[in-house]
């Protein structure tokens, strides 16, 4: 990770990304791996998403967004949600430190967290303190994204 910097935040600090052009570079790290198939996180819409994500962890090198994580955080819960790296920067690292970041944080903030793994990458999340519950089932619910 050593020719990568992180820069990680709250949502009332999201002026420093936007100061770093995140929300546009958030937007083509989304197409980059394959999570935007419908052109729909534009960077007016990821700007808006950050602003309202409760913590964010960016992955740089140089200039260039290769990863990103965030946390959705109430008073007692967190969910992680888009630990994403660059196709071309994986096995490097990245990831694993946007996990640790994430749960240093969760560790000072949260009284748990838990996450969706839905790209098999468990032995990541199991490697900083995750686990799968016996009994436990995900459920979810996809609506048409709202048109804003």
């Amino acid at each position: 990770m050593h020719e990568y910097s992180l820069i990680s935040c709250r949502s009332s600090d999201v002026v420093s990304l936007l100061e770093k052009n995140v929300p546009a570079l958030l937007s083509q790290l989304y197409r980059a791996v394959g999570w935007d198939a419908n052109a729909s996180r534009t960077p007016d819409r990821c700007a808006r998403m950050l602003a309202t994500t409760g913590f964010v962890v960016c992955a740089f090198k140089e200039n260039e967004l290769v990863g990103f994580g965030r946390l959705l955080l109430d008073e007692f819960a967190a969910c992680v949600f888009d630990v994403i790296v660059r196709p071309e920067h994986r096995r490097k690292g990245i990831a694993t430190s946007i996990m640790h970041e994430i749960t240093r944080f969760l560790d000072r903030e949260a009284r748990y967290g838990f996450l969706i793994d839905g790209s098999n990458a468990g032995e990541l999340y199991e490697g900083v303190g995750f686990h799968a519950e016996g009994g436990e089932r995900v459920m979810y619910r996809a609506n048409q994204p709202p048109m804003i």
